[in-house]
């Protein structure tokens, strides 16, 4: 089956309307372009709030939280529907007491299909995520019309455990949102490519770009095949979507010549649990 996927690589603003309208404007050029799943880079529809961990900072910054009856998935599900497409939306969820850096996932119907919640919280210069996250426990599959689908968001990337997971349980495509700065473009496809080439599986990165207070995100979005190559190639440095055009059997092929999760040991693994 072919799959037509998009990577929306956007800037962000302190207005959460102003960004989510802009969503809606890429949602309908990808609709244009036929696209069947579309996915938004990490926290997309607000500034980078994670880059400054004072206390006070924290607790003005919590006030952004939704939870998915919120206005960020309201418009999405609205949108999902009248375009027929799968949107996969990062958000910053409020659930209870806890908050989580969050993806939602919904189907063409306008329906959340569940929700990912980043697992890996990294805590360094302009990303104290742990002072802000509760991290996620579950690291779940979503079938939709177009596929099986997992997410991988950012630092979670750089833990293999979880794409073999998704893997393992039935995914095809990955989505891997990330919200990265400074000149760490290579780390990111060192990982995602070996990821993908290790399982079997297509890896979509989607990153943000623009800058925003002390960070300059660099975008370069890119696709990685089930064999570990790279699809076309890096997006730029500017706000774009970009379409991939992807072939769920090829995953089957890459699978038989490179056995990888069917040559697994499982009774070997048993000092990383």
């Amino acid at each position: 089956m072919r799959v037509k996927v998009c990577a929306v690589q956007m800037s962000s603003s302190a207005d959460k309307k102003a960004s989510i309208e802009k969503a809606i404007d890429f949602l309908s050029m990808a609709s244009k372009n036929k696209a069947n799943i579309v996915c938004f880079p990490e926290l997309f529809a607000v500034n980078w709030f994670p880059q400054h961990g004072e206390a006070d900072e924290v607790s003005e910054n919590r006030k952004l939280a939704e939870n998915i009856s919120g206005q960020t998935l309201t418009l999405l599900k609205e949108q999902a529907k009248k375009f027929g497409m799968v949107i996969i939306a990062p958000f910053f969820e409020k659930s209870g007491k806890h908050y989580y850096n969050s993806t939602a996932i919904i189907n063409e119907e306008g329906n959340i299909l569940g929700i990912y919640r980043k697992i890996h919280l990294p805590s360094v210069e302009y990303y104290y995520e742990k002072s802000y996250f509760s991290n996620g426990k579950d690291i779940p599959v979503f079938k939709t019309k177009f596929g099986t689908i997992g997410i991988q968001m950012c630092w979670d990337n750089f833990y293999p455990e979880v794409s073999r997971i998704l893997a393992v349980k039935g995914a095809e495509i990955i989505f891997a949102p990330t919200a990265s700065a400074f000149n760490t473009n290579g780390k990111w496809f060192l990982s995602i490519s070996a990821n993908a080439f290790v399982n079997g599986v297509y890896i979509v990165r989607v990153n943000r770009v623009g800058k925003n207070s002390s960070l300059d995100f660099y975008g370069k979005s890119f696709c990685v095949s089930p064999d570990g190559t790279i699809m076309d190639d890096f997006a730029g440095l500017n706000e774009c979507a970009i379409i991939y055009n992807v072939e769920t059997k090829e995953i089957k092929e890459a699978r038989k010549n490179w056995p990888f999760i069917e040559n697994r040991f499982k009774e070997a693994y048993k000092d990383i649990i």
